[in-house]
């Protein structure tokens, strides 16, 4: 047999055995392409807003355009592409694009989100006068099984913690049943889009939501833009985009899907007021996560920062009420600020004195009267103990003033 032919063959056996792909680096650049693509989608997703004004929006738009450039198959890159050339008045990219959303069925299209109409101020908000029933997502993950990502020391065990109070009916009063707890190897980044899921499909509006998440955050900067990651238990480093979870997807998202008129979110990480600022952390440093045996060494004094995970959620979010009312985020930090550990209390800072502060007055006071305590006694309590300046932020501030996380639940 020629040399050549038997070269051929041995080549097609190893194919046919799993050893060797066809054209690996052509996959390869196109995941890349259509990586790419998500977090342009997502960039565009957590600038959009009521109210934006032209330029920004054809800034968006052109992001957008690349996306679908980059990954034709990107159902939301179109869909989003075509509310920002409705926002522009550009008809025919918009019917273009919709078709476009259509034919790739687009999960924006399906849930029919639209972040540039308009929400009611929450001075303005009217809430049911009862809650009739009361839900929780409760997220904290301390290990992750990619051994790049630097473990958490409390993150787990403030989740636990959290959940514990809001189930005690002497402060919580929530219904074991309706408390879904996800830490470590429970909480990959397809669990957690369907736990959001299932809020969205049992939460009437009249009931209360709780969120709370407690994790890693990855800063992206590509470019001036506040782009926010979760880390959950599967996330690849080299591969945020498509294994971690948008932090769009808990705030926005779950603002939008979920019905209930009531809904807290906290937040426990890093920088959780904001993105990460610009030019903090670059891209290369990212591309070695997964190489690096020091990676994300630097959460020995107690901080809850590392290398390069350490961003919450950008404030443009926060701020962001989403569809319906009473919508609230309470965030560990400044945008500029780190959330800190404490050994002596077995906690993070934050959340210790979150179920302190939500177990006084056997949990009928009010979210703002609860951040009002929590905020001054994690600013007392950083700068005693580790010399620091970290201030919890809420949005809207002031919130809608009638929603309790320890309120009964109530029949009509």
């Amino acid at each position: 047999m020629p040399k050549k032919i038997i070269q051929t063959v041995i080549v097609a056996a190893i194919v046919l055995a799993g050893g060797l792909s066809p054209r690996p680096r052509a996959v390869r650049a196109q995941q890349e392409r259509c990586d790419s693509a998500a977090d342009f989608v997502v960039q565009a997703r957590e600038q959009a807003r009521p109210g934006l004004d032209r330029i920004e929006a054809a800034r968006l738009r052109q992001l957008l355009k690349s996306a679908t450039s980059l990954c034709a198959g990107n159902g939301d890159a179109w869909y989003y592409r075509y509310l920002y050339s409705l926002q522009l008045g550009d008809k025919r990219d918009a019917d273009y694009a919709l078709g476009e959303a259509r034919a790739f069925r687009a999960s924006g299209l399906r849930r029919m989100d639209n972040p540039f109409t308009p929400v009611a101020a929450a001075a303005e908000v009217k809430l049911p006068p009862i809650v009739r029933e009361k839900w929780a997502l409760i997220i904290g993950i301390g290990k992750f099984q990619d051994q790049g990502i630097k473990p958490l020391r409390y993150t787990a065990e403030d989740a636990k913690d959290f959940a514990a109070l809001l189930t005690d009916p002497r402060y919580g009063r929530f219904k074991r049943s309706n408390v879904s707890l996800l830490t470590d190897a429970d909480a990959t980044t397809t669990r957690i889009k369907s736990e959001i899921e299932h809020l969205s499909e049992v939460a009437k509006p009249e009931d209360l939501v709780v969120i709370y998440v407690s994790t890693h955050g990855s800063p992206r900067d590509l470019s001036s833009l506040d782009v926010n990651y979760l880390v959950t238990y599967d996330t690849n480093p080299r591969r945020l985009y498509t294994t971690s979870l948008p932090m769009v997807n808990v705030t926005m998202d779950a603002k939008k899907m979920i019905r209930a008129a009531r809904m807290v979110i906290f937040l426990d990480t890093c920088f959780s007021g904001a993105a990460t600022l610009p030019g903090a952390f670059s891209e290369s440093a990212i591309a070695r996560a997964p190489s690096n045996p020091n990676a994300g060494s630097g959460a020995a004094d107690g901080s809850r920062a590392v290398d390069f995970f350490v961003s919450g959620v950008s404030q443009k979010m926060l701020s962001q009420p989403g569809e319906g009312a009473g919508r609230v985020t309470i965030s560990a930090s400044q945008h500029d600020q780190l959330s800190w550990e404490s050994a002596a209390l077995g906690n993070g800072i934050f959340t210790y004195y979150l179920i302190d502060a939500l177990k006084q007055n056997g949990g009928m006071r009010t979210v703002g009267e609860v951040f009002n305590t929590l905020r001054d006694q994690v600013t007392q309590r950083v700068r005693a103990e580790k010399n620091r300046l970290q201030v919890p932020s809420i949005a809207p501030d002031p919130p809608p003033a009638d929603i309790r996380i320890g309120v009964p639940p109530q029949s009509n």
